[in-house]
């Protein structure tokens, strides 16, 4: 799968910065509520070692990731934020 502003996207160049922010942000959202869920089902239900300990590594995963797409948003906020200086 290319990505966007990938060679190969032929004449039509990057994509928007809302379609990028949008897609970003629906992956955000759906890892933020797994972890959610993850920390609600360590909470509330006695759950045994072996699924306590791998409801935290997917928890940690999820917790990276979400970290790096706000990174990423603000990477792009900022680009944004530049260019629009530029022009003005």
């Amino acid at each position: 799968m290319e990505s966007p502003g990938s060679p190969g996207r032929g004449d039509r160049g990057a994509l928007p910065p809302v379609y990028i922010m949008t897609n970003v942000s629906g992956e955000f959202e759906e890892a933020l509520k797994r972890l959610e869920e993850i920390v609600a089902k360590l909470e509330r239900e006695s759950v045994g070692l072996d699924e306590s300990v791998a409801l935290f590594q997917e928890g940690k995963r999820l917790s990276q990731r979400c970290e790096a797409l706000l990174k990423g948003a603000q990477a792009a906020i900022e680009t944004a934020a530049r260019a629009d200086g530029e022009k003005a």
